[in-house]
């Protein structure tokens, strides 16, 4: 290569058959870039997803389509993600009576479940403290008491007709295997407990409000319930298939190089593994538990934390010198981007990530706290005037890094978010690891933490010499109805084994508490951390915070 290459993509949509894959031989070569954008004025959207046409009327404002074997979890209905058919409905929850760990079982009132049809794809989704757990159901029991079987029966004998009072009794839900072993036994904390919130989801007998859909795929048939205004006949329906879009890969030793990507679209992925085998989520890096960690943790957390690695739309590995700018990554069924491993020097400015049920950007998912080859470390990243909006809608944060070495990140705007913001750290460990000097300033945070606790706007774990969290504004946080209030949520949460970490001049408004300080550990750590000019309005902070000038015509796409 004598110069840059740019690669021009017109405007549409291009349904990707496959994965597309970048290796080493797909690099910029002498110090040059390639560079993949759209042509001016033009929008190129890359989709995972299929349409989905053929819709009838079954009445009662419900359509359906034959799908075949097409199997998925998210559906989007003209740009808009539509609701799994559940019950309550959306913004509505029940509460959990009974969390028995002996016989591994959750005990609810009776009149919350019935004998559904298909009551095996049924899900009890969990909400326990700071993950969402979704658990297939194997079966359920009543429970009534002598009295009130006597009470029936004096009923029916006089009537000869008994309606089922709420408050008859408990009916008792056994979780279906793996997930059943994973959150009595393997997931210590966080704790189920009575009181919690949870919803059931996917059977067709939920299927009761405009905007819900149900897959039976016995059948194949798709079930949606039109919103008002949505003619079927001409509506954009579509359905991910692909788990991911693009994978960007070296190895350690011809790492790709010099990639860039602006001005596209990147949506519509899909992720199964809950359907097949459970969620039972760790939470803040939105993993799939699938074992017991080890007493103490702290080794394990340290190597290679145990867990499955949800997909995302965008996976990078052993690749440096990659830029993403003014792209979009929407609708996608588990995370955004992946800075998996062994990266470096990657820029990500002025994306939009919005619809993602898992993490929107995650960094070093590895967690393998101090790897022997340090080329595995995630070095110089930087993450600077993005904006996240209603993402890690089933688990995850909107902006995850667990190992990483001097990352920056920067003038990011994070709101709609059911857990943390930002997240840097890893390990709730007090051994040495591979973080220093990582950069957190002029982000502006708000409207986080809105259904789940134990988190914060900015979130730390473990060691990080050198780190600064500096001038963020943090506002609009409540505690949510639905999480537990014995749980604490901060403005900034420095959980355990964080230390060595200067916070300094953020504006808080709005918030719980401003700092949240978990000093846990033998002996106490945080000591050396350093805090100064946190308790004030600061108007510089609060105006230069967020998006730059320069960048804040992307909120244009998303409003």
């Amino acid at each position: 290569m004598s110069g840059d290459i740019s690669v021009y993509l017109h405007g549409g949509v291009y349904v990707l058959p496959a994965t597309l894959r970048f290796d080493a031989d797909d690099s910029g070569f002498n110090g040059f870039k390639v560079i993949y954008r759209a042509f001016p004025g033009e929008r190129p959207v890359l989709s995972g997803g299929r349409p989905i046409t053929g819709w009838r009327s079954v009445g009662e404002g419900i359509y359906k389509a034959q799908v075949g074997a097409m199997r998925f979890r998210q559906l989007y209905v003209n740009g808009r993600r539509a609701v799994r058919a559940r019950t309550p409905n959306e913004g509505n929850y029940y509460r959990i009576r009974e969390w028995n760990s002996e016989e591994r079982k959750i005990g609810i009132a009776g009149d919350q479940i019935g004998n559904w049809e298909r009551l095996h794809e049924v899900e009890f989704v969990h909400q326990k403290i700071m993950c969402i757990n979704f658990m297939r159901i194997d079966s359920f029991s009543s429970s009534w008491s002598g009295i009130l079987k006597e009470q029936v029966k004096k009923v029916l004998n006089r009537t000869g007709v008994f309606s089922y009072p709420s408050a008859a009794g408990m009916a008792y839900v056994v979780p279906a295997e793996p997930e059943r072993t994973r959150t009595f036994q393997d997931q210590v904390f966080p704790y189920g407990a009575a009181g919690q919130a949870f919803h059931f989801e996917n059977a067709y007998e939920f299927l009761d409000v405009e905007g819900e859909w149900y897959l039976n795929t016995q059948t194949g048939e798709l079930f949606y319930k039109a919103r008002r205004g949505e003619e079927m006949s001409t509506a954009v329906v579509i359905a991910p298939v692909l788990e991911t879009l693009a994978t960007i890969t070296g190895t350690l030793d011809a790492p790709v190089r010099n990639l860039q990507f602006h001005g596209l679209t990147f949506e519509h992925t899909n992720w199964l593994l809950p359907s097949d085998e459970g969620y039972i989520s760790d939470g803040g890096s939105g993993l799939a538990l699938t074992k017991r960690l080890p007493t103490g943790q702290a080794e394990a957390q340290m190597t290679s934390y145990p867990g499955i690695r949800p997909p995302a739309g965008i996976h990078l590995e052993a690749a440096v010198n990659t830029r993403f700018e003014r792209n979009i990554f929407r609708h996608m069924g588990a995370g955004g981007v992946v800075l998996y491993s062994g990266t470096r020097d990657t820029v990500l400015e002025g994306n939009v990530f919005t619809g993602i049920s898992g993490n929107g950007l995650a960094v070093d998912m590895n967690l393998e706290g101090n790897p022997e080859d340090k080329r595995k470390i995630s070095q110089r990243e930087v993450i600077r005037n993005n904006y996240f909006c209603r993402v890690s809608l089933d688990a995850g944060v909107a902006i995850h890094a667990g190992y990483p070495e001097a990352i920056t990140i920067e003038h990011n705007e994070v709101t709609d978010v059911p857990y943390i913001g930002i997240l840097v750290g890893w390990g709730w460990s007090l051994e040495n690891n591979a973080m220093k000097n990582n950069i957190i300033r002029y982000n502006r945070v708000w409207n986080v933490m809105n259904l789940l606790a134990d988190g914060g706007g900015i979130y730390t774990l473990s060691k990080q010499p050198g780190t600064i969290i500096a001038e963020n504004f943090i506002f609009d946080i409540e505690h949510s109805p639905t999480a537990p209030l014995n749980m604490p949520i901060g403005g900034i949460y420095l959980d355990q084994g964080s230390d060595f970490i200067a916070v300094h001049d953020n504006v808080f408004k709005n918030v719980p508490v401003k700092i949240h300080l978990n000093n846990e550990g033998s002996p106490p750590v945080g000591s050396n951390n350093v805090f100064f000019n946190n308790d004030k309005m600061h108007s510089s902070v609060i105006d230069g915070s967020g998006l730059q000038p320069e960048y804040k015509d992307i909120l244009n796409s998303v409003r």
